[in-house]
């Protein structure tokens, strides 16, 4: 038995923080053009969007293709509050409804900036590796970069929670030899996206790195 209705995610993969569509697909004959278009769900299972109208603005968008009657709701800003809930889409008496579980897609969540704790410094010509990532998912390949070279980081431990790894840390030991100037900083990819700790410099006669902006 073919679904007269099904909805599915157009956004793969889901990154927490950016806007996220999933469409409402229409059988032939399942729906009329002239008939109601509604989707309900989210947290708290509430109206979210009628006939191409919203009812937040700043959190969803709903779009009706009139070429073949399916019709869309964008989820804006896509936070956990979104996740894990159910959704429906409605057109006249039939209707669709499925949960829209993090585990059975694709998604990304990129740590906030005060969940990159970087302790790294040089000492005795040595440079000490000390990078924690909190609420982040999937893991991420990091590399150290340090003037001219680079370092692939292996995980050191991490702590697996729901729906991210509440915490990943990198520890390394890195020898300099006759190196008087560094300047470093690790950059992680994590699926398609990616990011930096502050660069870090330490000149000759200091036994710590300092911030370079």
């Amino acid at each position: 038995m073919v679904e007269k209705f099904i909805w599915e995610i157009q956004t793969v993969p889901i990154v927490f923080g950016e806007d996220v569509k999933i469409k409402c697909i229409v059988s032939t004959g399942a729906c009329h053009i002239n008939q109601t278009r509604q989707w309900t769900g989210g947290k708290g299972y509430k109206l979210l969007g009628l006939n191409g109208h919203t009812t937040d603005d700043s959190k969803y968008e709903m779009e009706i293709h009139t070429s073949d009657l399916s019709f869309d709701l964008t989820v804006k800003k896509f936070s956990e509050g979104d996740a894990n809930s159910e959704y429906t889409c409605l057109c006249g008496k039939e209707q669709f409804t499925d949960m829209l579980m993090l585990n059975k897609t694709e998604y990304i969540r990129m740590p906030l900036y005060d969940d990159i704790i970087d302790n790294s410094y040089v000492n005795d010509n040595k440079l000490y590796i000390n990078v924690t990532l909190m609420k982040m998912h999937p893991l991420p390949n990091c590399t150290l970069q340090y003037n001219d070279k680079t370092k692939i980081l292996k995980t050191s431990y991490f702590k697996k929670g729901l729906q991210t790894y509440d915490m990943i840390r990198y520890n390394e030991t890195i020898s300099l030899y006759s190196l008087c100037t560094i300047t470093w900083f690790v950059n992680c990819i994590v699926g398609e996206k990616s990011f930096q700790t502050k660069h870090k410099i330490n000149e000759c006669g200091t036994h710590s790195g300092k911030i370079c902006l």
